[in-house]
């Protein structure tokens, strides 16, 4: 049976491998946002969106946001005063409206403020954000974001040994990548920053949010107006798994664009599960390989999915780990 079945599962995956491509192109993360509008508050937000065209029109004025979490989300909040003076100030309510936390930053007459904080949710349901100026006296724009970290959507995958260019906007913004890794597996990370004036960081966590790496110094990265700034941080892996880097702006008070590079400098270089030719990249002979392996039913090579069997489900698997392409 297998003899009838291997020529048809190639002419099948021919047109897949047609589909997918050996070397799928990976656009810039799409930045998502809400426009402000008084008359039909409380405005509902969700999680790696930011708010546009905000303003408290005058000292008094509050604007009300709302949000649905579960229990156990690492929520963060940031806050960007778009207006010198004004004094941003966020209460979060819980679903049955309880007060949960109540921050604020300083502006001056020359510089804005930014309020950025970072909270676990106890109860799930939808939270309320009341934004104001702290001390009632100062009218301005704002500009509000807020992210799940981790994000429940996984984020694009960058390759070991390649650079991704993306770009910081607006500067409440964080944007997230992932990468396999190995136990023992040491890489290094360089972030550089294309534009004046913006300080990337870095946080690493691996799938269950636990920090493991973190850009914790501030004059690590620090442009000015005239020069860009980089830095490079080296950790070595200490368990199997996925791992996302979180990138954002010292201050979330500057855009612009940042290139980052993941380097493999020693251990297993080439995690990919689909990679079964040992070249670490996802090719066509990776594809007509496992292809022969499911007609043949060797379940050491097809069980893409380790469930005991080769089936249509191993295939998907198989198709899902291919679409990663070459590094």
């Amino acid at each position: 049976m297998f003899d009838i079945v291997r020529p048809m599962t190639r002419m099948i995956a021919i047109g897949a491998f047609v589909i997918l491509g050996a070397e799928p192109t990976r656009g810039q993360q799409e930045e998502s946002s809400i426009e402000c509008d008084e008359g039909n508050e409380p405005l509902l937000i969700e999680y790696g969106q930011h708010t546009s065209n905000c303003d408290l029109f005058i000292p008094t004025d509050f604007d009300r946001f709302r949000f649905r979490g579960d229990a156990g989300d690492l929520v963060r909040i940031v806050v960007r005063g778009n207006t010198n003076d004004l004094d941003p100030r966020v209460e979060l309510l819980d679903p049955e409206g309880n007060p949960i936390l109540d921050e604020s930053c300083n502006a001056n007459c020359c510089n804005p403020c930014t309020l950025d904080f970072e909270l676990v949710l106890e109860s799930s349901g939808l939270h309320t954000i009341l934004l104001s100026d702290a001390g009632t006296n100062n009218a301005g724009a704002y500009t509000l974001q807020i992210e799940k970290i981790l994000p429940d959507d996984l984020p694009p995958a960058i390759a070991y040994d390649s650079t991704i260019a993306d770009t910081l906007a607006p500067s409440t913004d964080t944007d997230f990548w992932t990468f396999e890794a190995e136990e023992g597996t040491r890489f290094r990370i360089i972030v550089r920053g294309t534009r004046n004036d913006l300080d990337p960081r870095i946080r690493l966590m691996n799938e269950n949010g636990e920090s493991i790496l973190e850009d914790s110094d501030p004059d690590r990265c620090s442009a000015n107006c005239c020069n860009p700034c980089s830095f490079t941080l080296e950790k070595t892996i200490p368990a199997t798994g996925l791992y996302y880097i979180m990138i954002d702006e010292w201050g979330s008070d500057n855009t612009g664009g940042y290139e980052i590079s993941l380097q493999c400098l020693s251990g297993n270089c080439c995690p990919v599960p689909a990679n079964l030719n040992g070249d670490c990249c996802l090719d066509s002979e990776d594809f007509f390989l496992y292809l022969d392996a499911f007609a043949g039913g060797d379940l050491g090579v097809c069980d893409c999915d380790e469930d005991g069997d080769c089936d249509a489900d191993d295939f998907f698997c198989f198709l899902d780990q291919f679409a990663q392409g070459c590094p």
